[in-house]
């Protein structure tokens, strides 16, 4: 059974090269956080993993975002510029950018990974 990503990116050409990187899963994309809160908040969709592009760790969206993940044990990949103290606050799984895209496969395989 394909496995659900939730892909929350604010520019359309990043959304659409993630999309198309993760063909073999089912994927839904999102420019906001506000507007994945509102989808997995208003429908019965349940991403199996998200990846999170933060180039606005300051937004408010963000953190409630996280929260809701969390709290349904979704697991979390931000993609950010480095580490910093708002982005580690999350204790997500951090790639840091510029990424290797088979490292970002590898660990998004290894956390959709069944547990054993």
């Amino acid at each position: 059974m394909k496995k659900n990503i939730l892909i929350v990116d604010s520019r359309p050409p990043m959304l659409a090269a993630l999309s198309a990187l993760f063909y073999e899963y089912r994927t839904e994309t999102m420019q906001s956080a506000m507007g994945a809160l509102h989808l997995i908040n208003t429908t019965r969709y349940t991403p199996d993993l998200c990846i999170l592009n933060i180039y606005a760790p300051d937004d408010p969206n963000v953190p409630r975002l996280v929260k809701e993940l969390r709290d349904r044990e979704i697991p979390v990949v931000f993609l950010g510029a480095e580490e910093g103290k708002t982005v580690t606050s999350y204790a997500g799984d951090l790639i840091t950018r510029p990424f290797d895209l088979s490292e970002l496969l590898r660990r998004i395989d290894r956390l959709l990974e069944p547990a054993t």
